[in-house]
């Protein structure tokens, strides 16, 4: 009545994605880290954050209520679906605030790309090498390219050789006489993250 501009509590999520996706190794588990900012909290306001296993939450998975603007969750291999929403409590009763986001988190497995070609440790001739030397390596469903890296050091510092290709294989003539090393990396797209 005195013309005042209602402010709804209300949060802005800074992690996860509304389309996130995670990638793991088989042997270890996937935990996510949800960070946000509140908006109009008052002063004994909290948020809660729903997992569940269908779209509609009729099947969950986790909740927690919580102070801090952040917190950890451990996830499974499939796609759970999120909710974020400030709540007040009175009691052990929580009242639950409108101004709801939601989001999915898909969690794969990946397995590790292998090296094909060059065999490690395998000597070539300099003649042989200046013809060009054939780089192979397994397929990762989820990349959307790799990065060929080569130096003359197992660390891996100050490589001599950047190169990106969206295939499985290279074939270079630019290495010189000498003991190199060789990684290749994938390249995922922004919604893809690895589980720390």
């Amino acid at each position: 009545s005195e013309g005042h501009q209602l402010k709804q509590p209300a949060l802005i999520m800074i992690s996860p994605k509304v389309s996130q996706k995670i990638i793991k190794n088989d042997n270890e588990t996937a935990t996510l880290l949800f960070n946000w900012k509140p908006l109009n909290y008052e002063k004994d306001m909290l948020t809660k954050i729903e997992l569940s296993y269908d779209k509609d939450g009729i099947y969950p998975y986790q909740n927690k209520t919580v102070e801090a603007e952040e917190t950890t969750f451990t996830l499974p291999n499939r796609t759970i679906y999120w909710k974020a929403y400030p709540v007040t409590k009175d009691g052990d009763e929580e009242k639950y605030i409108d101004s709801a986001l939601q989001g999915s988190i898909s969690v794969f497995s990946i397995t590790p790309i292998k090296k094909l070609q060059p065999v490690n440790n395998v000597g070539l001739t300099y003649k042989a090498a200046q013809n060009g030397i054939q780089f192979a390596w397994t397929h990762d469903d989820l990349a959307r390219g790799y990065e060929l890296q080569i130096a003359d050091n197992a660390e891996m510092n100050d490589p001599v050789i950047s190169y990106t290709t969206a295939k499985t294989e290279a074939r270079l003539d630019l290495i010189d006489y000498g003991t190199w090393y060789w990684q290749i990396t994938p390249i995922y797209d922004d919604s893809i993250v690895a589980s720390p």
